[in-house]
């Protein structure tokens, strides 16, 4: 039983999400969160604001509707980058965190 144990605090510390002062996960697997603001800067790409506060860019070109509401998750990626996509599912954009 203390193997199993030690697995599920294992796991339940990777879906934990600390937060460093800039807004920024401090472990940054995953992130899930509700889309508080949803705009596009002047070349039309997302810039993502959580309800936590967190803001993410949007650096890829690939369209993505998002609205207030929307829960989406963020997950590090390949090379220090990050994946958004909808909770839903469907596409995923990459995003870098920024204010």
């Amino acid at each position: 039983m203390s193997r199993l144990a030690c697995y599920d605090q294992a796991v339940g510390a990777v879906q934990t999400v600390v937060l460093s002062g800039d807004g920024v996960p401090a472990s940054p697997k995953i992130t899930k969160g509700q889309v508080a603001a949803a705009t596009r800067n002047p070349w039309g790409k997302l810039i993502v604001e959580l309800g936590s506060g967190q803001v993410w860019r949007q650096l890829d070109s690939k369209p993505l509707t998002l609205k207030p509401g929307d829960r989406v998750t963020v997950r590090l990626a390949a090379a220090g980058s990050y994946l958004l996509q909808k909770s839903s599912g469907g596409r995923s954009i990459r995003v870098k965190p920024g204010g």
